[in-house]
């Protein structure tokens, strides 16, 4: 959703970006070829809302979480589906393009043992922006880390990026 975010004329200005375990989409080129299914995707649903240009299916659920049952209990309150427009919303339409007009410094953290994302073609993304955004960002690799379970570190990590960002905190 950050990187369609990028692209709205009418985006508010911000200091910079955190991109935690992201998910640039299915156009990312970013899947493992190994990945074991994090969702159930109807896709039928997505056909009928683009073929009624989204009179039908909008508002319907149509994208169902695999969550293991240790992150479910960890926090009840766990989004556990999402809608075809909200998944719409979420999907970069042109990942690659839209990430090279990154116009502020970013941290991109992503766990080592990362099931849903090969990590290795991150670092593509990093060498998009112009060199003085790269020169500015952070792209960090922290181990031993799954897609959930470095949100549970990842705070240490934010602080640290901002006060780079910012030398007077």
């Amino acid at each position: 959703m950050l990187l369609n975010y990028l692209s709205w004329q009418e985006k508010r200005e911000v200091d910079g970006y955190f991109f935690i375990a992201p998910e640039f989409g299915y156009q990312s080129d970013t899947a493992r070829p190994d990945q074991i299914p994090f969702a159930a995707v109807q896709v039928w649903k997505f056909v009928l809302s683009a073929m009624t240009k989204e009179m039908l299916m909008g508002h319907s659920e149509a994208v169902r979480f695999h969550y293991p049952k240790w992150a479910i209990e960890q926090d009840p309150l766990l989004l556990k589906a999402i809608t075809v427009k909200l998944s719409l919303a979420l999907t970069p339409s042109a990942p690659k393009k839209q990430f090279a007009r990154m116009d502020r410094p970013y941290a991109m953290l992503v766990g080592s043992e990362n099931e849903l994302f090969d990590i290795e073609k991150f670092p593509a993304y990093h060498e998009l922006p112009n060199e003085s955004i790269q020169q500015q960002s952070v792209y960090q690799v922290l181990d031993g880390h799954t897609h959930l379970s470095i949100l549970l570190e990842v705070g240490k990590q934010i602080g640290r990026t901002i006060q780079v960002w910012n030398h007077s905190i």
